[in-house]
């Protein structure tokens, strides 16, 4: 099946790079990581999950391979694939973003469990918000397809219902990134609100919004138009001819 995106070293040189920095890590530092590990934080910095280390220098990098896999292969799958040229730009960068966030999550995490004082809530927090802001504003510039943006069943029925779907989503993503980088610097309650109200704008509210654009449109169409009324004309009369 033929790409509909083309691949250049320009491309694809950003999650090639990670994810060489990624195995090279693994490699070097594996038989010095612990036992078990620490693998989650929450937003103040404190260690409340462990996992082994098998899942850490093993299952996490081949995850961001599978996930960078995935990418390069999801645009040949998709039905609409004719679009992805129409934003093949805006893919890629967030391919490159992606697995450039996932490698720098797993080597902040090794470098926690390798005895490096580093506060992984916010160091986590940080890129996560950061990646969460670029996607939305390049979010508008997506075109319908089934595996990036915001894709609602209303959203992939009409183009005009897909492209507002993507500027509401787009700034509601920038919040929600903006907010997930404070959160680690607000009290604990404070941030859990902020956090769980950006996470409702961003899934519940993009999907009520779809829905109501696509409401209102439906009924734009299923409204007859009245005919414009014609406007009578007097017919001038005919000058007559004066005879010599």
């Amino acid at each position: 099946m033929k790409m509909p995106l083309k691949l250049t070293l320009q491309t694809e040189i950003i999650p090639l790079l990670f994810i060489t920095i990624t195995v090279a890590t693994v490699l070097c530092f594996y038989n010095y990581l612990p036992d078990t590990i620490v693998s989650h934080w929450n937003f103040s910095g404190q260690a409340d999950g462990w996992t082994s280390r098998t899942f850490q220098g093993i299952f996490f990098p081949l995850l961001i391979i599978l996930i960078y896999a995935l990418m390069l292969v999801m645009p040949i799958m998709d039905p609409r694939k004719e679009n992805y040229e129409k934003f093949a730009s805006a893919y890629h960068i967030f391919k490159g973003l992606f697995v450039a966030a996932l490698s720098l999550i797993f080597l902040i995490t090794t470098a926690y469990n390798l005895g490096f004082a580093i506060n992984v809530g916010m160091a986590v927090a940080t890129i996560i918000g950061v990646l969460l802001m670029i996607i939305g504003f390049y979010m508008r510039k997506i075109k319908q397809n089934w595996f990036v943006g915001v894709r609602t069943p209303w959203a992939l029925s009409s183009p005009y219902v897909w492209e507002k779907t993507q500027i509401f989503g787009s700034w509601s993503m920038i919040t929600f990134g903006v907010i997930i980088i404070i959160t680690p610097y607000l009290n604990p309650i404070l941030g859990a609100g902020l956090f769980m109200a950006g996470a409702v704008a961003l899934i519940l509210g993009t999907f009520i919004y779809s829905y109501l654009l696509y409401s209102r449109q439906c009924a734009a169409a299923a409204t007859p138009k009245t005919p414009a009324k014609k406007v009578a004309t007097k017919a001038l009369p005919k000058k007559i001819k004066k005879s010599k």
